[in-house]
């Protein structure tokens, strides 16, 4: 049974599991998490990227849309494509609120039709609980097609506007396509009949079983009627026919009468009390019993022959599935392209086309984005700061060594960066002033320490995995973010493995790279090629040693992370940062200076101070 469930109606794909057959941006499971394109932190749909671009309207298009946000588009044209349909979108308000008004009454067509197809197979009835399960099903199918008409209607509506449209709307609502489903309505739904208020049931002349179930019914209840008519004349002396009537107390069909009509020899007339009520009695007869024992019968075998009615009709009607689909497809496309246009309209300010540049034009990957702003963080934070990257653009490097202080902000560059790209290759207009990109095939990531206790893996292992994946598949049109490699183990192992993996990609891969450090020594190697130095700025008060975050992408090295005033804003006692203040000194000149000896003596009055703190 779930053979014939699941073959007879599905539709059969190739599944390509090589990176080299996607024509899409390659998120991996890292970058989908670490850049919180579907979740956030939390585990949360509020506060991620996918929660700010989705202004779908229909269960089917966010669907689509989370299709799209996983796997984003890789062609110029097709992203070009996609861009045209938005700029279009946005200069036709009046039409957008109608669509959006309208699709947004529709249910889930998409997952209705499959649940009709299903029903198709269901050839008699199975035991049920409650409900009247015939009619609501035929009710549901009622529902689908008027569903289905109002899609078509919707994308109509698309082609009824003036001027010509974008050429990819243009090939998504074909002109041959409009009005098909209008045929299906008109042959399918008039083999139905009925209301949503009073029910469906087959048509006259669609079902010859239901219909000679349906006559014999109606047979009965008129000899039923003929049978009042019977007893009122023949065994209610005095009892007018207008003061008798059927009731439905204890049993289906009883005769209601007033208790003076009554006679006193029931037995003799053939009548039996049913029940009562106050001045009324009801009365049943043989001839009654029989008919009602025959209509409930009749009636049961009429519902019995819906079902092969039902699946023939659903058999019908997946006939037309593969256009009906394409259908609903093409409108949940037109819904997904909604609402990028809706994503796309300026907010906490202004949002711009992405230039997609082709990549055979220049000799190094381009990624030039100006004043951009996080798309998520922009949201909760009114006074964020734009900020520029740029990577390839006239001759410029695409490595960028990014130091600066902690709380500085370099994660976020790193992932505004990240999450640009995925934005513009959606084809939805980015929040910066521009931007030029060529084509990213894959983004990888490598952000945040976590361990897998199940896995037994520690952070630094996971951290050499996530930087294996960069080293063994990124290529020239990739785009690496890579924050403090590295720290997982000891300093001068980290910094080492750090500085290999950047000069590996910067001089060998040469895909663009935002690599974020506090090994400052990186920052110092004048040795490395095709990478520019970058820092968060900041600025620093000699006199009271405070650290004002500018929260600025700018050119050049930062020469400390001033990890001291992130201790005192992370609430550690004064004389705790002091004396590790003291320290961070002696161990800076034990590096730069490793002949000058060690002062014991002042080495143990530290750490003595510290245990006086620490036990105090």
């Amino acid at each position: 049974m779930l053979y014939e469930a699941v073959t007879s109606f599905a539709t059969w794909e190739k599944l390509d599991t090589s990176n080299a057959g996607s024509s899409g941006l390659v998120l991996d499971a890292n970058a989908l998490e670490q850049l919180e394109v579907l979740r956030n932190t939390d585990g949360k749909l509020e506060g991620s990227l996918l929660n700010q671009l989705d202004h779908t309207v229909t269960p089917f298009g966010k669907r689509l849309l989370r299709q799209w946000v996983c796997c984003p588009l890789r062609a110029k044209t097709d992203i070009d494509r996609r861009l045209d349909v938005v700029d279009w979108l946005l200069e036709k308000t009046e039409l957008v609120a109608d669509l959006r008004s309208r699709m947004r009454k529709l249910p889930d067509i998409e997952r209705r039709q499959n649940r009709v197809f299903a029903l198709g197979l269901q050839l008699e009835r199975k035991a049920v609980l409650y409900g009247e399960v015939e009619s609501s099903r035929i009710a549901q199918f009622m529902e689908l097609l008027a569903a289905l008409k109002e899609a078509d209607r919707c994308l109509a509506m698309v082609r009824e506007g003036d001027g010509a449209l974008p050429a990819l709307l243009d090939e998504l609502i074909p002109m041959e396509e409009l009005g098909y489903v209008d045929g299906i309505l008109e042959e399918l739904g008039s083999r139905v009949q009925g209301s949503e208020s009073d029910g469906y049931s087959a048509a006259p002349g669609c079902c010859p079983a239901y219909d000679e179930a349906r006559s014999k019914i109606a047979s009965i209840k008129s000899d039923l009627q003929e049978e009042l008519k019977i007893v009122c004349h023949e065994h209610l002396k005095g009892c007018k026919l207008q003061e008798a009537k059927f009731v439905s107390v204890k049993y289906r069909y009883e005769i209601e009468v007033p208790e003076r009509c009554a006679p006193r020899d029931l037995e003799a007339h053939g009548l039996e009390v049913s029940s009562t009520r106050k001045g009324f009695v009801r009365l049943l007869t043989q001839e009654i019993r029989n008919m009602t024992e025959e209509l409930d019968a009749t009636e049961e075998r009429m519902k019995d022959c819906l079902y092969p009615f039902m699946a023939q009709l659903f058999k019908d009607f997946h006939k037309h599935t593969i256009r009906l689909q394409d259908m609903v497809q093409r409108l949940a496309t037109l819904d997904c392209l909604l609402s990028l246009s809706e994503a796309s309209r300026p907010g906490a300010g202004s949002m711009c086309r992405p230039q997609i540049l082709d990549p055979t034009e220049f000799t190094a990957p381009v990624f030039d984005l100006v004043e951009g702003r996080h798309p998520v963080i922009i949201v909760t934070i009114m006074e964020f700061v734009p900020n520029s990257v740029e990577m390839g653009i006239n001759g410029s490097p695409t490595t960028l060594l990014v130091t600066g202080p902690n709380m500085g902000g370099k994660s976020t560059v790193l992932r505004l960066g990240a999450t640009a790209v995925i934005i513009a290759q959606l084809g939805c207009r980015v929040p910066a002033s521009s931007f030029k990109l060529t084509p990213v095939d894959r983004i990888f990531t490598r952000i945040g320490a976590r361990d897998s206790i199940l896995e037994n893996k520690s952070t630094f292992l996971i951290e050499l995995e996530e930087t294996g994946a960069v080293l063994q598949h990124a290529t020239k049109h990739s785009l690496a973010v890579i924050d403090e490699l590295g720290r997982g183990t000891s300093t001068f192992d980290g910094a080492a493995i750090a500085h290999a993996v950047l000069e590996r990609i910067s001089e060998s891969i040469g895909c663009r790279t935002l690599f974020a450090t506090h090994y400052h020594q990186l920052a110092e190697d004048e040795s490395l090629h095709n990478t520019a130095l970058y820092h968060q700025a900041c600025l620093v008060n000699p006199a009271t040693r405070e650290v004002t975050f500018l929260y600025k992408f700018t050119k050049g090295r930062c020469p400390q992370s001033h990890a001291m005033h992130v201790a005192k804003i992370a609430g550690l006692p004064e004389v705790i940062v002091e004396a590790a203040r003291e320290m961070s000194t002696v161990f800076h000149s034990a590096v730069e200076y490793p002949d000058v000896p060690y002062d014991d003596e002042a080495l143990g009055e530290f750490y003595d101070s510290v245990k006086h703190v620490a036990a105090h």
